[in-house]
């Protein structure tokens, strides 16, 4: 199971009350459900020109403890992102939710992080990929401001040695990253997996 931030299938709405209405799907479920990337980057560039507001819940545990699995979010389409800002953005077939921990003066690239994890993500390029901003998060009834990262040395380390490289030879960065991100994912499923076909036979 992945633990980034994804959006879920049944996930949006547009935070009008649709108690009335003739249809029982809400307008932004009905388009984002089951979904490719090339179709959910069309809904985000749609939702950016008309300024859009959604609320929507993400599965995965990547942006733990700042947003718990589940928890609803306003997310405010439009603009450009910022640094510390909780954006939403396309990755293959679904829409990620992270942290932005960089970006150029030239915005043409920006680098993000869950909240939960050491390394960045993949940069991203394209501008299209971008859809909006998390302004607000749900808890305890409330829409409430969203809190500041989780520091660690381990999170400074993992930003002191990707944002240099990425200013100055961005596509070496991304094979950078991308290789420490095979490695983690190696570390983790790696052991799990012999541990699971060693102690699984003695079961």
């Amino acid at each position: 199971m992945s633990s980034e931030a994804h959006l879920g299938p049944v996930a949006a709405t547009d935070g009008h009350d649709h108690e009335h209405d003739d249809d029982d799907a809400d307008p932004e479920t009905a388009l984002v459900e089951g979904l490719g990337g090339q179709e959910l980057r069309a809904i985000a560039s749609l939702w950016q020109r008309t300024g859009r507001e959604v609320l929507a819940r993400f599965g995965g545990s990547s942006m733990e403890p700042t947003i718990p699995p589940g928890a609803e979010v306003l997310l405010r389409c439009g603009g450009a992102p910022c640094r510390g800002d909780v954006i939403a953005f396309v990755r293959d077939d679904r829409v990620i939710l992270h942290r932005v921990v960089g970006l150029s003066a030239r915005e043409d690239w920006v680098l993000t992080r869950g909240d939960a994890h050491a390394l960045p993500d993949v940069p991203l390029r394209n501008p299209e990929d971008f859809v909006g901003r998390v302004s607000a998060v749900r808890k305890g009834g409330e829409l409430l401001p969203v809190p500041p990262p989780p520091r660690s040395p381990a999170r400074w380390l993992a930003l002191c040695c990707s944002l240099p490289l990425l200013r100055v030879a961005p596509r070496l960065a991304a094979f950078e990253i991308r290789a420490l991100l095979a490695f983690r994912r190696w570390l983790i499923y790696v052991p799990r997996h012999l541990f699971q076909r060693t102690f699984g036979r003695r079961s």
